[in-house]
């Protein structure tokens, strides 16, 4: 499963990241946006005013979390054709607002 975050912090080994998601099924037209959750459990795109950023943190040592560097958005907050390209080798999903997150 795919998964785009930003790394808002590294401390303690660990690196602090916020999720980010996208409700759209093509990966080469998915619009990424930050993903917030209310007290509800409720997930919203892109909106700081509905709740907490939904936070990740992952040990630096651990390879296997984070398969590609520098990551880029494009204006259009799509993946950028050389991220595309460097994804394309690899079979993967994307997480999506509504089916990976409720």
């Amino acid at each position: 499963m795919l998964s785009i975050d930003k790394v808002t912090n590294i401390a303690d080994g660990n690196a602090h990241v916020h999720c980010y998601a996208t409700s759209g099924k093509a990966l080469s037209w998915a619009k990424w946006s930050p993903l917030y959750q209310n007290e509800q459990g409720a997930y919203k795109l892109d909106d700081r005013r509905h709740g907490e950023p939904v936070m990740d943190i992952i040990p630096v040592e651990e390879d296997a979390w984070m398969l590609h560097y520098a990551v880029q958005l494009n204006t259009k907050k799509r993946l950028t054709k050389q991220t595309r390209r460097q994804l394309e080798s690899m079979t993967v999903t994307h997480h999506r607002l509504g089916h990976t997150f409720p």
